[in-house]
This record gives C-alpha cells, sequence and structure tokens, in this order.
C-alpha cells in the first residue's frame, strides 16, 4: 500500500515537470551517485544541496525559488537508489510517465 501511494504522488508531481524539472532530478542523482561512494549520509548531503540552491534562488532573486524543484531533487535521489537496488518494476511506471 505505501508504494502504490509513493507511485500516485509521483505520477503526479511528474506531470507537472518542466525541463528545468527534469534538470534538477538528473543532477540531484548523479550528486546522489557521487556521494553515495564515500558517505552514508548521501541523501541529506544531497538534499541540502538542493535546499541551499532554493534559498539562493529566493534571496538573489535571479532564479525563481519553486518547491516542485525540491520535489524533483527528492524524485532525481529516489531514481538513483530504484537504480542502485535493481528496482527496475518501480522505475519502468515512472518511465512510462514521460
Amino acid at each position: 500500500m505505501k508504494r502504490l501511494v509513493l507511485i500516485v504522488i509521483i505520477l503526479i508531481a511528474i506531470s507537472c515537470f518542466s525541463d528545468d524539472k527534469l534538470l534538477h532530478m538528473n543532477v540531484s542523482s548523479i550528486l546522489e551517485s557521487i556521494f553515495s561512494t564515500f558517505s552514508d549520509k548521501s541523501e541529506v548531503i544531497t538534499f541540502s544541496i538542493g535546499i541551499v540552491k532554493e534559498v539562493y534562488d529566493l534571496l538573489s532573486k535571479n532564479g525563481v525559488c519553486d518547491f516542485y524543484d525540491i520535489l524533483a531533487d527528492i524524485y532525481g535521489i529516489m531514481l538513483y537508489k530504484m537504480h542502485r537496488f535493481n528496482d527496475y518494476k518501480f522505475s519502468i511506471v515512472i518511465a512510462l510517465e514521460f
């Protein structure tokens, strides 16, 4: 049941993703792969970088601070974890949404 709720949440969020959100997902996935090689807290590090970027956008007025950017960062972390633990059934559902 938890997995079904998670899938529904992801599908709803991905449906409103733009190219910027996909970029956030890709960068977070890459950062997660880098940090997971030397840290047990790689999710926290990657998520913190995403939060810092959004705070910078809010304070600098050069970018747009967006809650969906943070969600895209979370999905990027989840995508890497699915790849790492070979949970391909779940990743197929995400791929079909695109």
